[in-house]
């Protein structure tokens, strides 16, 4: 299993989803031996919590939220 840390804190939505999609296309590639980890930092802007919920409801991919 390798792991796709990705941090986040109030990004442009659009940069956020182009970073999933990318992260799920090496999926496909790699069969599946992708973690996408999504570690929200508390960010404020609900585009981006609305972002970070989509993505957690994909395979192989876990959310984090932080304080």
């Amino acid at each position: 299993m390798f792991s796709v840390v990705t941090a986040v804190f109030d990004p442009v939505p659009e940069h956020l989803e182009a970073c999933a999609a990318s992260v799920e296309r090496q999926r496909s590639t790699f069969g599946g031996g992708i973690e996408h980890v999504i570690v929200d930092d508390a960010s404020t802007d609900p585009a981006v919590a609305a972002v970070v919920a989509a993505c957690g409801r994909r395979d192989g991919v876990v959310v984090a939220h932080r304080d």
